[in-house]
């Protein structure tokens, strides 16, 4: 599926913000962001697999965007945030790369979604789009083979494995100075407790099985994210 861009007029209301370790901010809106040198990129957007949008994209280089806000040498990574509250980060050896963009438009028509990260051969989550802000951090992404593997999106937290189920507590054994009362019922217990014991030993093991199946869940659950967050970029 292509991305269909629609030609708009400039607001200039709008601005991208820029800010280094100092805390210092550079607002650049859309007519100062067009009238940057401009560099284009041929780059096929894609999410596990399906393919978004292809072509070539044009904008701005992400390192000169840092240069002109005060780039220090200690900046580690870089943090984006869409108007949505989407968010990632990546490592500076990344932003420093000259086919990493800010990309304002694909094959020569203005993005309907304003502003596009654009970092060829990495999965279309890191490609975060509608960026409102740009900030320089000290803070250190792992390296790791997969370009994924750095990106952090604090405001999307996947949930937790679920946890197995607690132990079941040894039934106590009755002492000698029980009385026969106290004694039938603890062995009635204990007896409960062998036949569950036998139950689940009976049972086959599903651990392996439900792990893929969550993986494939989530691996769903993120590809439909990114067409949502595509859809409605459009709309």
């Amino acid at each position: 599926m292509l991305l269909a861009p629609v030609a708009k007029a400039q607001d200039n209301s709008q601005s991208l913000k820029i800010i280094n370790l100092s805390n210092a901010t550079l607002a650049l809106n859309c007519t100062e962001l067009h009238a940057m040198p401009k560099t284009t990129v041929n780059a096929n957007l894609s999410c596990y697999g399906l393919l978004v949008a292809d072509g070539e994209w044009g904008g701005i280089k992400l390192l000169s965007l840092l240069n002109q806000a005060g780039l220090d040498p200690t900046v580690a990574s870089v943090y984006f945030v869409a108007t949505d509250g989407y968010a990632v980060s990546i490592p500076i050896g990344t932003a420093l790369r000259d086919d990493v963009i800010v990309a304002y438009e694909l094959n020569g028509e203005p993005l309907s979604e304003g502003l596009r990260l654009v970092i060829p051969d990495s999965n279309g989550n890191i490609w975060i789009s509608m960026i409102t802000s740009i900030t320089m951090d000290l803070a250190t992404i792992n390296q790791a083979s997969s370009l994924d593997a750095q990106v952090t999106m604090p405001e999307y937290k996947t949930s937790p494995n679920p946890t197995e189920s607690p132990t079941q507590q040894a039934t106590p054994q009755p002492t000698a100075s029980t009385s026969a009362a106290t004694v039938e019922p603890t062995a009635a217990s204990t007896n409960v407790t062998e036949r569950q014991s036998n139950q689940k030993a009976s049972m086959p093991s599903t651990g392996p099985v439900f792990f893929v199946a969550v993986g494939l869940v989530v691996a769903i659950v993120a590809a439909s994210f990114v067409l949502y967050r595509f859809k409605k970029s459009q709309s």
